[in-house]
């Protein structure tokens, strides 16, 4: 997006350890506004690996616990101006970390819904980091009630809506109050559907 000349902030919860430097300055770098990054004193940036692969789904490895972004809370996120921000992207990999970050996107959500901002989801499950399969389905769905446009991958629809039918996975989240559904098939391109305006 920043490539393509508008104006992108990244939010995050970086430590001050030189892999949260190299971060930090890359992004800057890419023109990629810093202004909402904020640095834990102590603990350390968060990382995940993943191995390339040519079939299948790549084996990940996630060290993310007692890392910097666990400490992410509503405080780090209170002085967005939202009348200003035109869209908000989110995933559901911050609202998998903890309670206390999943605290602060649903405040970001509420908020950008509040004051107007487009919000797209994309749920992009990582079942390693929630705590139980229910709880995940539950939140990840509760959060693609905020939004505009969510961006679910057919695998994930399984799931998330206990179904593989891409017609009826779009109308569960419609039903919803989703304006736009872009079902993610891998090779085979995307599944989109949006409510009919009356």
């Amino acid at each position: 997006m920043a490539r393509l000349g508008f104006e992108v902030d990244f939010l995050t919860k970086l430590g001050k350890d030189p892999f949260g430097q190299y971060i930090y300055k890359y992004l800057q770098n890419e023109r990629i506004g810093t202004e909402h990054i904020t640095f834990d004193e102590e603990l350390n940036t968060g990382i995940m690996l993943k191995n390339k692969t040519k079939e299948g789904d790549p084996i990940t490895a996630y060290y993310r616990k007692g890392s910097a972004f666990t400490n992410f809370s509503i405080e780090d996120v209170m002085d967005i101006d939202f009348s200003e921000v035109r869209l908000l992207h989110v995933t559901g990999i911050p609202p998998a970390v903890n309670r206390v970050t999943r605290g602060a996107v649903y405040h970001l959500m509420a908020k950008a819904r509040e004051a107007g901002s487009f919000i797209t989801f994309d749920p992009n499950m990582r079942p390693e980091l929630w705590k139980n399969e229910e709880t995940m389905i539950k939140v990840l769905n509760n959060m693609a009630r905020y939004a505009n446009v969510v961006l679910p991958g057919i695998s994930e629809c399984e799931k998330l809506t206990g179904s593989r039918d891409k017609e009826t996975i779009a109308q569960f989240y419609l039903d919803m109050g989703v304006e736009y559904v872009v079902i993610k098939t891998g090779s085979d391109g995307a599944f989109i559907k949006n409510k009919v305006k009356k």
